[in-house]
């Protein structure tokens, strides 16, 4: 029996929704605020987005994963700001189709050690005023950097 996309889509939504909670406790480091969907961002995300996926995209930063773990942390912080979003307020992608961005304010100092235990280094922010997307990946042997204006 074919199972139809509607009840694919609802047994889909109905696992995101159970498993939230933990992904939201998992980030402790952070008062959380709404869940977000993309459609309530700028139209122009999408492309922004896909532009940051290409290999051949130039990067604003780039740090050898030889640099070592505390230097990795330190970058990261330096990505931020260097990007415009700042360290105080900003939209987090999550692992969720349904629930796809939340809204995170870092609180302590361990906010970064934090995103490194949930994503490895690997994510993906958008600014609090909804203008600029950063793009952190964690590839094979360095993390590499990217930002742009959502226009």
């Amino acid at each position: 029996m074919v199972m139809s996309s509607l009840l694919q889509e609802k047994l889909q939504r109905m696992s995101e929704t159970k498993r939230l909670d933990g992904y939201k406790a998992s980030l402790a480091a952070f008062e959380l605020g709404a869940v977000v969907a993309t459609d309530e961002f700028p139209p122009a995300l999408r492309s922004v987005r896909a532009r940051a996926g290409r290999m051949d995209r130039p990067s604003q930063g780039i740090l050898p994963h030889a640099a070592g773990g505390t230097r990795a942390l330190a970058w990261t912080r330096e990505m931020f700001l260097a990007s415009g979003i700042g360290t105080e307020q900003f939209y987090l992608a999550t692992p969720f189709m349904y629930f796809p961005w939340i809204e995170c304010k870092p609180i302590g100092a361990a906010w970064v050690e934090n995103l490194e235990t949930v994503y490895d280094l690997d994510f993906r922010v958008i600014s609090h005023d909804k203008t600029i997307l950063l793009s952190v990946d964690n590839e094979e042997y360095e993390w590499n950097a990217y930002w742009s204006h959502i226009e």
